[in-house]
């Protein structure tokens, strides 16, 4: 972020943001296992509000609080999930704009590229972990 606010303080034609994207996309991997277990978690956490009323008392005092500015815990909760395919879109409709010839085309256009990577792999854990679920149950 603070890399970020110094480009657009200092902003020209030639500046970049690929590479800010470049930076930090590593970090993204560390979603992988939050989004594998977002729906389980969902359920979970569902289930629970429903069957133990402390809990659901506490999660509904929590969702009160004026810093959730009226959103609920489900709304905190499925940010991460919508995070990396957001990226994925603005990416793609920053490089629509950039000329092939702008030094931010390539940093761009790398970082696509791993972005998908990124949500790629992502979804094969996902799908994989609910292979490795299925194949529980029929067992």
């Amino acid at each position: 972020l603070k890399a970020l606010k110094y480009k657009l303080k200092h902003w020209s034609y030639s500046q970049t943001l690929g590479d800010i994207f470049l930076e930090f996309i590593p970090v993204l991997k560390n979603y992988e296992q939050y989004l594998t277990n977002f729906e389980q978690s969902d359920r979970l956490l569902k289930e629970t509000r429903k069957t133990n009323k402390s809990f659901d008392q506490m999660i509904t005092k929590a969702e009160s609080d004026p810093r959730c500015r009226k959103l609920d815990i489900a709304s905190f909760l499925i940010m991460p999930v919508q995070r990396i395919p957001r990226y994925e879109l603005l990416l793609t409709s920053y490089l629509k704009k950039t000329k092939e010839d702008h030094p931010d085309h390539k940093h761009l256009t790398d970082a696509l590229n791993k972005i998908k990577n990124v949500a790629r792999n992502i979804n094969d854990s996902r799908l994989e972990t609910h292979n490795a679920k299925r194949m529980l149950k029929i067992q």
